[in-house]
């Protein structure tokens, strides 16, 4: 999922006013993202990297915030290849690029090349808690859901009105078939980011698993009003058949 990880940096007021001076809104990708759809993503990106680079004096942005996130949009559009080499050229002091490799390698199934870009990136900037989330949330693929937990109380200790950690907790319990713990870590995203479609789904599915089908359904009908990518609504319509 697009974390908000992918806007780390952005408060840096130099990257906003190059932005600004090429006539790209980052937001636009991020709605593409969060929506699941990838191919618009890179779209969008690769129409700012053109433009950045017929401008010639931000290759800054280029590097360390198109760069990685067009990547990150090439492999979820399954084209590895392109990501992996897009990706190879973004520099090694950049904690959005290092995180994006790791994100990249797990995506590829490179589970040992995953940990060791999201360590990079961890190292370069400890505080921050993307990549602990990331890294959760690569754990959760590879089906290791205790590790995954640790991740993500990690990610919760360095950002804690985070809200992708806690709703990935509540996932992993779910598949630890733990869903009366996992309702109150999706009640805790909901104080940051109550407006997120698929965390509503989420809970739902939590709450129908544990009896309380009144509220499972408003939970659903909350999600239906949000933005959800055609697999989750897909899902949420299996759910609710079921």
């Amino acid at each position: 999922m697009a974390t908000a990880g992918d806007a780390a940096g952005l408060e840096d007021g130099k990257a906003i006013r190059q932005f600004q001076s090429i006539g790209f809104a980052p937001s636009n990708f991020f709605v593409a993202a969060a929506l699941g759809e990838w191919d618009r993503a890179s779209s969008i990106l690769s129409g700012a990297d053109k433009a950045a680079l017929a401008f010639g004096n931000v290759n800054e942005i280029r590097h360390r915030y198109v760069w990685p996130w067009l990547s990150l949009a090439l492999a979820h559009s399954n084209d590895l290849k392109a990501a992996k080499l897009l990706i190879a050229m973004s520099p090694l002091d950049c904690y959005l690029c290092l995180e994006t490799r790791g994100r990249i390698a797990a995506l590829s199934g490179d589970y040992i090349g995953g940990q060791h870009w999201l360590q990079l990136a961890i190292d370069s900037a400890n505080a921050l808690p993307f990549a602990y989330a990331d890294w959760g949330e690569m754990l959760i693929r590879k089906g290791d859901y205790d590790a995954a937990i640790a991740k993500f109380a990690l990610a919760n200790q360095k950002g804690p009105h985070f809200a992708d950690p806690l709703e990935m907790w509540g996932e992993a319990l779910m598949l630890k078939n733990r869903s009366d713990l996992a309702l109150v870590k999706f009640e805790d995203a909901n104080k940051y980011a109550p407006n997120w479609g698929r965390l509503h789904m989420k809970w739902g599915e939590a709450l129908g698993y544990v009896g309380r089908k009144d509220e499972s359904r408003a939970q659903y009908r909350i999600a239906s009003t949000l933005g959800l990518s055609v697999s989750d609504k897909a899902e949420m319509a299996r759910d609710m058949r079921g």
